[in-house]
């Protein structure tokens, strides 16, 4: 069952859906999104992520950590989660980085946010404590990157702190209050599958960004062989580059320059180009 706050963010998010669906302009935009939410290429990252932590869920429940009571805050870690797997994979340029992943999942999810969720305000107050902070959240993220903006970033950023201080202590009077809460066994499983999913995340993050890293290469042998290729090619394209992407950005550069000046019929002249660019940069 959701609690206060969870409460507020489900109302707030209907109301923001009902409202985009009742203006023309705004049912276009959202039905561009919805279509390139499931372009083929995010279709793929989708069934992916769906059935990987399917299998995770039911690994959680098999060794005991898990129930429905849990689907709310698995739900909100999945949202918050996404976004960062979002703001990855749209910068493709640069690798994950496995602590800024890591810091996020502890800080967020792990430390503050569970202390939070447990002891919320009445939903007569979260219903405009959730807004007010989200849109206050949105103005710091727009005028921090404008220098003409900074004293407005001083102030947004001054009012977030007090927001974040005042529920943190609104949240330790109820820990002091109703100690047993926080360590109920409910609670107890939440510290456990918050950090599960995160041992979960960090991989799929990984897999995913190799994936589509990748993808961006084999484009460039369907052009030249002028047909599709089997996945023969594409496993020993991995196998000799690995998780050097670098080595993978040159080779995809390399590529597109040497296979318009040579003859590329077959799967063994793209390997034999591969074998010779590999050499040179030994």
């Amino acid at each position: 069952m959701p609690n206060s706050r969870e409460m507020a963010i489900i109302i707030w998010c209907v109301v923001i859906i009902i409202f985009m669906l009742s203006k023309v302009e705004l049912r276009s935009s959202l039905r561009a999104l919805v279509k390139a939410f499931f372009h083929k290429h995010l279709l793929v990252v989708w069934i992916f992520l769906l059935a990987y932590f399917t299998l995770g869920v039911f690994l959680a429940s098999f060794i005991g950590i898990w129930e429905l009571a849990l689907t709310t805050t698995a739900v909100f870690w999945a949202f918050g989660s996404f976004v960062q797997l979002f703001n990855i994979l749209n910068n493709m340029n640069n690798p994950p980085s496995f602590s800024s992943i890591l810091r996020w999942q502890v800080l967020i999810f792990f430390t503050v946010s569970f202390l939070i969720d447990f002891y919320t305000m009445p939903l007569y107050i979260e219903i405009f404590l959730v807004p007010f902070a989200a849109l206050v959240a949105m103005v710091n993220v727009y005028v921090e990157k404008k220098d003409e903006y900074k004293s407005v970033e001083v102030i947004t950023e001054s009012v977030l702190i007090f927001i974040g201080l005042g529920i943190v202590v609104y949240a330790l009077m109820g820990l002091v209050k109703d100690y047993e809460t926080l360590f109920s066994y409910l609670a107890l499983r939440q510290y456990i599958i918050v950090p599960y999913f995160a041992a979960m995340f960090i991989p799929a993050v990984y897999i995913l960004y190799t994936y589509l890293r990748y993808d961006s290469i084999f484009p460039v042998y369907r052009i030249y062989l002028q047909r599709d290729f089997g996945i023969r090619l594409k496993w020993l394209t991995f196998l000799k580059i690995g998780f050097d992407f670098e080595l993978l950005n040159r080779w995809e550069k390399e590529a597109r320059k040497v296979f318009t000046m040579r003859s590329i019929n077959s799967e063994e002249d793209v390997l034999k180009e591969l074998e010779l660019f590999l050499k040179e940069k030994k």
